[in-house]
C-alpha cells in the first residue's frame, strides 16, 4: 500500500532496493478502494449511455488549462474538461451545498432541575419557514441558518456572511423551500450571488 505514495523514479528503485526506507505507515485505503470502484463503474455506465465518454485526471486539465491561457477555477476547469472549445464560455458558476435535515441529539446533555432532560430541538417548521429555506429579505437573498420559536430567524448568505442576528418572519419572503441542498450563482471570479 506504500507504493501508492508519490515518488520520482531514483527514489522508486532506491526503495525496492532497500537503499532508502520509507517510514511511512498506511492504515488504510478503504476509501480510496471504494471511489475507484465507483469511478470504474460510473465510467461503464456512462459510456454504455453516451458516445464521448472518456477519463481524464487533474495533471492533464492543469496542463491544458495553462496551454490555453485559462485561470484557475471550477468553471474553467469543467470548460477544458470538456474538450469543446469551440464552445461559449459561460460566465456563471452554480454553487451547491449539502446541509443536514435534521438535528440529531433530540434532549440537551445536561439534566435541569429534578433530572429532566429538555428537548433540544425547537418546532421543525416555524411561522411557515423551516431551517436552509432560500428567503428575501430586503432585497438580499439568503438563508434561514437559525430559528427560534419566536417567530425570529438568523440569516445568512451562501458564503457564510450573516446578513441577520434576528429577523421576524413577517419581515422574509419565502424564495424556495430546503431540498438539502444549498444553491446559489456567481460570476467567475466574484462573489457568491
Amino acid at each position: 500500500m506504500e507504493n501508492l505514495t508519490t515518488l520520482c523514479k531514483e527514489c522508486h528503485e532506491k526503495i525496492h532496493n532497500k537503499e532508502l526506507k520509507f517510514n511511512k505507515k498506511v492504515k488504510s485505503f478503504k476509501h480510496a478502494s471504494h471511489m475507484n470502484i465507483m469511478r470504474k463503474r460510473l465510467v461503464e455506465l456512462l459510456k454504455n449511455e453516451f458516445d464521448n465518454v472518456f477519463e481524464t485526471f487533474g495533471y492533464l486539465t492543469k496542463y491544458t488549462r495553462e496551454k490555453l491561457g485559462i485561470s484557475k477555477s471550477h468553471c474553467n476547469d469543467a470548460y477544458v474538461i470538456s474538450h469543446n472549445f469551440n464552445a461559449e464560455q459561460s460566465n456563471v458558476e452554480f454553487l451547491y451545498r449539502k446541509v443536514r435535515r435534521h438535528n440529531r441529539q433530540i434532549h440537551k446533555s445536561k439534566p435541569g432541575k429534578g433530572g429532566i432532560r429538555k428537548r433540544n430541538q425547537s418546532p421543525y417548521i416555524v411561522n411557515g419557514f423551516r431551517r436552509f429555506d432560500k428567503v428575501l429579505y430586503n432585497g438580499i437573498d439568503c438563508f434561514i441558518t437559525g430559528k427560534r420559536s419566536s417567530g425570529y430567524f438568523q440569516l445568512k448568505r451562501f458564503d457564510g456572511a450573516v446578513v441577520s442576528q434576528g429577523v421576524s418572519s413577517k419581515k422574509l419572503k419565502l424564495l424556495e423551500p430546503v431540498k438539502g441542498w444549498l444553491i446559489a450563482w456567481k460570476l467567475a471570479n466574484s462573489s457568491p450571488t
